[in-house]
């Protein structure tokens, strides 16, 4: 993740959240990586949804953490889109790219089911689905038509091709 997605991320947090944060020196991973932050994102909406508790032992970090993963899936983040939360947990296993991806499809399906809140969707906007409907009509004339990729009308081809005249070289045997 790069320094300006992490920078628009901190602001989104700080604004729904009204912390306290220098976004240009705060690290967001740090922030994150008890899952007070990301507990109370959720409640900020849903209030009492994620019931964290804070504590400097690992195993009630992860406990937050997975909260929010259960809240935010609730919500309708894809499972692709969530993170693991050793991706927050473990230093050395870190994966911000997946931790902003979650974040920005959070953003989007907050703003989907809270569509009157205050605060701006960050990342990709959420694609609108395009359905065609098409007759039986239509359907069967298109069975009819030959397009292009079942093989070709113009340009280079194989016929007159030959191999030509057999050729004896008199010396090579």
């Amino acid at each position: 993740m790069n320094r300006s997605s992490e920078i628009e991320l901190l602001t989104w947090i700080k604004g729904i959240l009204s912390l306290k944060i220098n976004e240009k020196t705060e690290n967001l991973m740090d922030l994150l990586a008890d899952g007070m932050v990301l507990c109370n994102l959720i409640n900020a909406f849903i209030p009492n949804k994620c019931k964290a508790k804070q504590s400097s032992i690992v195993f009630k970090k992860m406990e937050n953490i997975d909260m929010f993963l259960r809240a935010a899936k609730e919500i309708g983040v894809l499972d692709s889109e969530l993170f693991q939360t050793v991706d927050l947990v473990q230093e050395d296993r870190r994966n911000p790219k997946q931790v902003a991806i979650c974040l920005y499809s959070l953003s989007r399906n907050l703003k989907r089911q809270f569509p009157n809140s205050k605060f701006k969707i960050i990342g990709p906007k959420l694609a609108n689905p395009n359905i065609r409907e098409f007759t039986q009509e239509q359907l069967d004339m298109g069975k009819k038509i030959i397009s292009v990729q079942m093989g070709t009308n113009k340009g280079a081809n194989q016929s007159g091709h030959g191999t030509g005249v057999r050729q004896i070289t008199p010396g090579y045997e």
